[in-house]
């Protein structure tokens, strides 16, 4: 039997920089009083077999926040640290913590929720998170939001594209500031720390109930949002992976990635929904066994069987969802066995809070 090949196996004590659990999970719950709107964001990550039988720690990481205004901003991060980089198991917390912060507390008041790595090891407290080469401001996010949906006559979309890329640049340069000083101050080189980013900044109007979402790739993985549309959903792959010569090539966050004018404009997208959408964004532990080739992104099927196998695992009543019986139904869909496919898993979801009859419809 494969299966048997893979025994797990634990690093040694101290022979790391950074210690980190094989497993990790968080949520963050809607307000009751919302009712039927907003999203539950919900994340997990699993070790790998890869690593577990090399007694090596997991690499991904994930990050959520949502912001406490009335119509708050939600952000998703998933972030997969390269394999070839002894220190990316640190550095994809680094950048996810920073990213989901910098993102929430520049678009918020008052103070955000956040659920981010809490790695072990080096103090981040030397970090300058108001380091901003392409500053946007709240105001202008807030005046193009509210004259999408409003008057989106008056408005020029691609205005809105560009404040959008222009703000996931700036977190972007947030996440490298601060691994060039935690580089610096463990004397490594900043590659030791080389980590994909994945972002989704999604919000939905107060009055219209209709939803903007915005995202942000540099490396493999895959975003995907869906929309039901009567008793199915329509499905939609929101990313483009950066895949290299060779299987499993990718890039990883740098200031020569965020520096290619040329790249970084179809690195973000942006878009419209009647209604708040589900949203899904993945490490390629968990897109590429489900979707084996570029092409297979844009098809449907692959993202419904996704929903169908994750759905039942969270919960939809209000009175379940502060169980935390999720997480190891969550865990479960990730650790399948799919041959071939051995790496770290990640996921972070955002579902629509929905009664018990539109979850049915949803699923």
């Amino acid at each position: 039997n494969p299966r048997d090949m893979w025994i797990p196996l634990e690093p040694e004590d101290g022979a790391d920089l950074s210690w980190k659990h094989h497993r990790d999970a968080r949520r963050l719950l809607a307000d009751r009083q919302a009712g039927s709107s907003g999203w539950d964001l919900y994340g997990a990550s699993i070790r790998g077999r890869a690593h577990a039988k090399e007694a090596k720690y997991r690499e991904d990481d994930f990050a959520l926040g949502r912001g406490n205004s009335s119509s708050p901003w939600h952000v998703l991060v998933s972030c997969d640290g390269a394999g070839s980089a002894s220190l990316s198991r640190y550095g994809s917390a680094l950048v996810a913590k920073s990213v989901a912060s910098f993102l929430i507390t520049r678009l918020e008041q008052p103070p955000p929720q956040l659920c981010v790595p809490d790695p072990s090891g080096p103090s981040e407290d030397g970090v300058d998170t108001n380091i901003s080469a392409y500053p946007v401001s709240l105001h202008q996010l807030d005046s193009g939001f509210h004259h999408v949906f409003e008057s989106p006559n008056l408005y020029d979309e691609l205005a809105m594209r560009d404040l959008f890329r222009n703000l996931f640049r700036s977190a972007a340069w947030d996440a490298v500031d601060a691994i060039a000083k935690e580089a610096q101050r463990v004397a490594r080189p900043e590659k030791d720390f080389n980590s994909t980013l994945l972002i989704v900044l999604f919000r939905q109007h107060p009055v219209s109930q209709k939803a903007l979402v915005a995202t942000f790739q540099i490396g493999d993985g895959a975003i995907g949002i869906g929309v039901p549309n009567d008793s199915k959903m329509n499905w939609k792959v929101f990313g483009t992976p950066d895949s290299g010569q060779f299987a499993g090539e990718t890039i990883f966050l740098s200031r020569r990635v965020l520096e290619n004018e040329d790249t970084l404009a179809d690195r973000t997208r942006i878009a419209w929904f009647e209604s708040a959408p589900i949203i899904f964004a993945m490490s390629d532990g968990v897109s590429d066994p489900r979707f084996p080739s570029e092409a297979s992104l844009d098809e449907p099927d692959g993202w419904q069987t996704l929903w169908d196998n994750i759905s039942p695992t969270l919960p939809i009543d209000w009175s379940e969802r502060e169980s935390d019986a999720w997480i190891e139904k969550l865990y479960a869909v990730l650790d399948r066995y799919d041959e071939g496919h051995h790496d770290d898993r990640t996921i972070v979801i955002a579902r629509p809070t929905m009664s018990t009859k539109d979850a049915e419809r949803h699923g």
